[in-house]
């Protein structure tokens, strides 16, 4: 006769141990898909508002048509560059292999999260097209290498197993 041991049921992100041991699984990945949609959605707030946005926050009074042109195109650069940073965010997310990682669900996290919090403060304060660019330049560019970097890594390495 083969004794079994009772297997106690894994609880996660409740009263149970689960969320102690193993925070990637419980806390990170899903702060990191919450992050994601967050500066997705703020993302579109700035571009549905882009024209208020280069009209009140980065022309002066008595702006001309290339003026506006010129800011136009710049926050048409920085809303598509962002876009294309947050599609390989997504394409991490859907492959799987970086959502392993628990350093970078944390960088990812923190990324997302704090850059959908200043393009929401952008668009609210209605602040200089520029500024676009700041955000993308430290919170999309570095994540986004990062995620192209460990992907190729990941493979590379044959890593198919949890790290």
């Amino acid at each position: 006769m083969i004794h079994v041991g009772r297997q106690v049921p894994r609880v996660v992100l409740s009263r149970g141990w689960t969320s102690l041991f193993r925070p990637n699984e419980s806390l990170l990945v899903r702060w990191r898909l919450a992050a994601f949609i967050l500066h997705c959605t703020a993302l579109l707030c700035v571009a549905d508002y882009r024209d208020t946005l280069i009209v009140r926050g980065s022309l002066l009074e008595g702006f001309t048509q290339e003026d506006f042109n010129f800011f136009a195109r710049s926050a048409n650069g920085a809303v598509a560059m962002t876009v294309l940073c947050l599609a390989v965010a997504v394409a991490g997310i859907f492959n799987a292999r970086t959502l392993r990682v628990t350093g970078l669900n944390l960088l990812h996290a923190l990324c997302h999260t704090a850059g959908g919090i200043l393009l929401i403060l952008v668009w609210f304060y209605t602040a200089h097209v520029h500024r676009l660019w700041h955000i993308f330049y430290f919170f999309n560019i570095i994540p986004a290498s990062i995620e192209i970097f460990s992907v190729v890594l990941s493979y590379w390495r044959g890593y198919d197993m949890w790290c």
